[in-house]
């Protein structure tokens, strides 16, 4: 009787976890497209000029790193988090330097721009 119990159990947290997983890996792709849609409506920037180096998911979204092939020094971070419609909204967060602290980014007025609307 116990095993019978433990083994309930035990298959329904994995149905739990396996569904959580499952979840995740969906929410991810999804915010990952309305990123690159967004980019190439709003930004003219192709998915071809950048690479995802990263992504982390925070309480309320995912934080993507997006670098470019003309400047592999630098690290432009976006959000994309849901909105009260439920669908996404994105929100260019900022830049991050590697190595040479001097450069400047090319393209941070741009996101701030057409992603922020920022002037």
């Amino acid at each position: 009787m116990r095993n019978r119990i433990f083994y309930t159990f035990f298959i329904f947290i994995s149905i739990i976890g396996v569904s959580f997983m499952i979840y995740v890996s969906f929410e991810k792709i999804m915010r990952e497209d309305y990123l690159i849609a967004t980019l190439e409506r709003n930004s003219q920037i192709e998915s071809e000029d950048y690479e995802i180096t990263s992504s982390s998911l925070t309480k309320f979204g995912y934080i993507y790193e997006l670098q470019f092939s003309d400047e592999p020094h630098l690290k432009y971070a976006f959000y994309v988090k849901d909105s009260k419609d439920d669908k996404y909204d994105l929100l260019y967060y900022s830049y991050g330097v590697d190595g040479d602290f001097n450069r400047d980014a090319k393209r941070d007025q741009l996101f701030s721009q057409t992603i922020n609307d920022f002037e």
